[in-house]
């Protein structure tokens, strides 16, 4: 299998964002106006907690779908000749350098321009004080592997998804003899339809 899927491209999505602007002013003035009134607000407020909803139900098979067909066509454009691995291999060095400065720097930064101490207070007081265990480097490392994708999907656990779907779609390269091109198409038309459900969502977030 090349890993090559139908090319078809994504659909076009349009928002509307003078009214969405204008949405989002909208509700917040009457958010301030209506603080008060608990009993509309209770009307108003699921309105708003079902729009985003519908937004998130759209994520996790979207990022699967753009897992699955980003790393197919990746591995098919490494086969494509020197210039696409050594374009590639530019990214991953680029995103790599990158980690590594931000990690190196940061602290650094942070040192030089500290974080003002009412800023630290507020942000302290919002956080739970309940003591809570961090998980060694062995543990972390194990539950980056899932032992059911479909849990990990029902729960919503983006890490371990992220870790089997790129595998996933390497081994569906090298699947013989195309068996796995169907598959692939299938992720395709799986992101191609979560997109267009966006844009219906997006299409109303004036109203959200």
């Amino acid at each position: 299998m090349t890993g090559e899927t139908n090319g078809a491209q994504l659909p076009d999505i349009r928002v509307p964002a003078g009214l969405t602007f204008a949405g989002l002013a909208a509700g917040l003035g009457l958010g301030i106006a209506l603080a008060g009134n608990k009993g509309l607000l209770a009307v108003l407020d699921p309105l708003g907690a079902l729009w985003l909803k519908a937004l998130q139900m759209t994520i996790v098979p979207l990022v699967i779908a753009l897992l699955v067909t980003g790393v197919v066509r990746t591995v098919a454009a490494a086969r494509g000749g020197a210039m696409a691995r050594r374009t590639l291999g530019l990214f991953a060095a680029f995103l790599f350098c990158g980690a590594v400065m931000a990690a190196l720097l940061m602290p650094l930064l942070l040192d030089l321009f500290p974080i003002p101490a009412g800023a630290a207070a507020a942000l302290s007081d919002s956080i739970s004080t309940a003591k809570t265990e961090v998980p060694g480097v062995g543990a972390f490392v194990l539950s980056l592997v899932p032992e059911n994708v479909i849990a990990a999907g029902a729960e919503g656990a983006m890490l371990q998804l992220i870790v089997f779907f790129p595998l996933f779609a390497l081994g569906l390269t090298r699947l013989p003899g195309g068996q796995g091109a169907g598959v692939v198409n299938l992720f395709e038309v799986l992101g191609h339809a979560m997109m267009v459900m966006i844009g219906w969502v997006l299409a109303a977030a004036p109203l959200g």
